[in-house]
């Protein structure tokens, strides 16, 4: 018995494959010839919308669990791996601050240098480390001193030009009396006309050109030179600009209001030894 049902399963199995294939070419045939409002293509348009849920359902239920898996392996991090984050997180802020402060003094002793060349001058580059906040005593203190080559009465230029005289020196440090300092007074020169002047710092900041002879025209714009006239500044480095004029040309209360820069700070300057001789001191 069991001999006879072995021989008739292959049977079975070729008429059952044969079957099959035969609905499915009679299939193909009507469902190519039937057009897209046939019965076919209705069944499978049904069937799509009933199992499309269930396709909805499965992608939420994956990108679910893929959520979730992240979650879980943020929240698994261990300290350790969080505290080296912040720690090179902090170094690379750091360098990019360090970075930029290197580029800001490289761009500033330039400048510097560019104000030496064009005077033609001999001096010593040194840092601001103090600064005085009163409107009495306006002073800087610099980082070289006798040691150095500075010296009392020496001509102290920032980038745009003249700041002040340094009036005392140790052996490593000096202190620079600014223009704008109450006490401060420097020979100087109106550069176009060449009539000279005395420029003066006062109580609220402002330099200030008093002393122009009578009959000077002074025009806003005007560059203010160091005339080099008793010898306490060196000659013919620029003061600043005129930005404002009052008083009367006539009988001599002519004043100018010197504008330097629109800076309000600078961290090196030049001591001024010497200068050669530059078109602004002709």
């Amino acid at each position: 018995m069991n001999n006879g049902f072995s021989n008739k399963m292959p049977l079975f199995y070729v008429v059952a494959t044969a079957v099959l294939c035969l609905l499915s070419v009679v299939s193909m045939v009507l469902w190519t010839a039937e057009g897209d409002n046939g019965m076919l293509h209705s069944l499978q348009q049904n069937v799509t919308k009933a199992i499309s849920p269930l396709s909805i359902v499965s992608q939420n239920a994956s990108t679910s669990s893929a959520d979730a898996q992240k979650a879980s392996e943020d929240q698994s991090a261990s300290s350790e791996s969080l505290s080296a984050l912040k720690e090179q997180n902090a170094q690379l802020q750091a360098q990019v601050a360090k970075g930029e402060e290197y580029r800001q003094e490289v761009e500033r002793l330039t400048e510097l240098l560019n104000l030496k060349d064009n005077y033609n001058l001999d001096g010593i580059t040194g840092h601001v480390i103090g600064r005085t906040t009163d409107n009495w005593n306006q002073t800087i203190t610099i980082d070289v001193g006798t040691d150095d080559g500075s010296f009392v009465g020496a001509t102290v230029c920032a980038s745009y030009g003249v700041i002040g005289q340094i009036t005392s020196v140790t052996n490593s440090t000096s202190v620079v009396r600014l223009l704008s300092d109450p006490l401060s007074g420097v020979a100087g020169m109106i550069q176009s006309s060449r009539a000279t002047c005395v420029v003066e710092g006062s109580l609220d900041g402002l330099i200030v050109a008093t002393n122009i002879p009578a009959g000077t025209q002074v025009n806003e714009g005007d560059i203010i030179i160091t005339s080099g006239l008793g010898g306490s500044f060196t000659k013919g480095i620029i003061i600043g600009t005129v930005s404002n004029v009052t008083g009367n040309s006539k009988d001599g209360s002519l004043q100018a209001t010197i504008k330097q820069t629109d800076r309000s700070t600078y961290e090196e300057v030049i001591v001024v030894k010497s200068a050669g001789d530059t078109g602004g001191s002709n």
